[in-house]
C-alpha cells in the first residue's frame, strides 16, 4: 500500500485510526488500532493534507486548494 499511496496525515480517536494523503479519493480507516484496515471513499480527488476527528464519528479532511470534507459517521460517507 505504501507504494501506491502518499500518506500525509493521520488522526486517531479511541481505537479508531484514519490515514490520508494522495490520492485524496481514499481515506484508510482502522477500527482496531491498525490491526485491520478498510477503504473509505471521499467525494474529492485532490490530495488530503490534514485530518481532524472530534470524536469517533465526526471528522474533517482538508486538502489541496482549500478542499474541505466532513463526516458524521466515522468516514463511511464524506
Amino acid at each position: 500500500l505504501r507504494d501506491v499511496v502518499d500518506f500525509r496525515c493521520v488522526d486517531a480517536q479511541g481505537s479508531h485510526v484514519w490515514l490520508a494523503g494522495q490520492p485524496g479519493s481514499t481515506i484508510w480507516h482502522s477500527p482496531d488500532r491498525g490491526q485491520t484496515w478498510e477503504r473509505q471513499r471521499t467525494s474529492g480527488a485532490l490530495p488530503i493534507n490534514q485530518l481532524k476527528f472530534l470524536s469517533e464519528t465526526v471528522g474533517l479532511a482538508v486538502g489541496e486548494l482549500g478542499q474541505m470534507q466532513r463526516t458524521t459517521d466515522g468516514g463511511r460517507t464524506w
